[in-house]
C-alpha cells in the first residue's frame, strides 16, 4: 500500500498470513511501488513499514520452490529492484519490528536508514537452506557492519536481537515499539523539509 503525507511516501507491507512473506505478488508489488515513487517528482523521502507484527519472516518457501533459472533470468531486474531501494532518488527509511529474516534482511540492507523496535529479531538463514543471500545481502551487509560481523551472521545463521543489531551498526536507531512508525515518519519529514537539491 502506498500513501502520501506531504513530501513523504509511506509504503506499508501487509499480507494475510501476518508474516509478510516474499512471493511473486509481493516482489511485483514492491517493484510497482518503487516505480510510482521514482516517477513522483514531489517525493523527497520514503518510509517502508509493516502493517503486521513482523517486518518479514523471509521468502515464501512455496514461491522459492517454483523459481526456475528462467524466472530469475526473465525477472532479474525485478528482483534487484525489490531489494535495491537505494537505487531510487529519495532516501528510504525502514521501520523494523518483529522478525526480520532472510529476504526481510535483504530488504532492510537495500534501504538508507534503519530504525528497529526493541524486541525485533534478525537472521540470515540462507546458508542453512544451501543458498546465499544473493539479492545484495552479501555485499551490503559487509559494507554496513564489516567483514567479520557479516561473515558471522551469514555463515553461522545466528539470530540477533535489536540491541545487538544496533551495537554492530546493522540499524541506526533503536526505539520503543509503540514509537516506531511515528519516529520513522518524523525522521522522514525532517529529511523531506531539507533543500532537496542537496
Amino acid at each position: 500500500k502506498l500513501e502520501k503525507d506531504g513530501f513523504v511516501s509511506i509504503v506499508t507491507i501487509k499480507d494475510a498470513s501476518g508474516l509478510n512473506l516474499f512471493n511473486e505478488a509481493v516482489v511485483r508489488g514492491l517493484a510497482e511501488v518503487q516505480k510510482e515513487i521514482s516517477d513522483d517528482k514531489e517525493c523527497r523521502a520514503v518510509v517502508v513499514r509493516s502493517g503486521n507484527d513482523h517486518l518479514s519472516c523471509g521468502v515464501d518457501l512455496a514461491f522459492l520452490k517454483s523459481v526456475t533459472p528462467k524466472f530469475i533470468k526473465d525477472n532479474i531486474i525485478l528482483l534487484q529492484s525489490t531489494f535495491g531501494w537505494r537505487d531510487i532518488q529519495p532516501p528510504v527509511i525502514i521501520a523494523i519490528k518483529g522478525f526480520c529474516i532472510g529476504a526481510g534482511m535483504e530488504l532492510i540492507l537495500g534501504c538508507d536508514i534503519r530504525l528497529a523496535a526493541e524486541g525485533a529479531r534478525f537472521m540470515i538463514p540462507e546458508v542453512r537452506l544451501g543458498l546465499s543471500a544473493d539479492q545484495g545481502g552479501t555485499t551490503r551487509l559487509t559494507k554496513l557492519v564489516g567483514i567479520g560481523q557479516a561473515m558471522r551472521l551469514m555463515l553461522s545463521c545466528d539470530e540477533i536481537d535489536a540491541v545487538e543489531a544496533h551495537r554492530i551498526g546493522l540499524v541506526e536507531y533503536l526505539v520503543k515499539p509503540e514509537e516506531l512508525d511515528e519516529r520513522a515518519l518524523k525522521l522522514a519529514k525532517r529529511i523531506a523539509n531539507m533543500p532537496p537539491a542537496a
